[in-house]
């Protein structure tokens, strides 16, 4: 049971770090895209 609770813990974090890792990938993009825009 510890066994399958670690591993769906680890399952979690990493599926957090995925959403975290997007949403700061989306942020980079609309804020590169932003001062692209207004550089043209």
């Amino acid at each position: 049971m510890p066994v399958y609770l670690k591993a769906y813990e680890t399952s979690f974090r990493s599926e957090r770090a995925r959403a975290f890792a997007r949403t700061l990938l989306r942020r980079i993009a609309r804020c590169t895209g932003s001062t692209i825009l207004s550089l043209l």
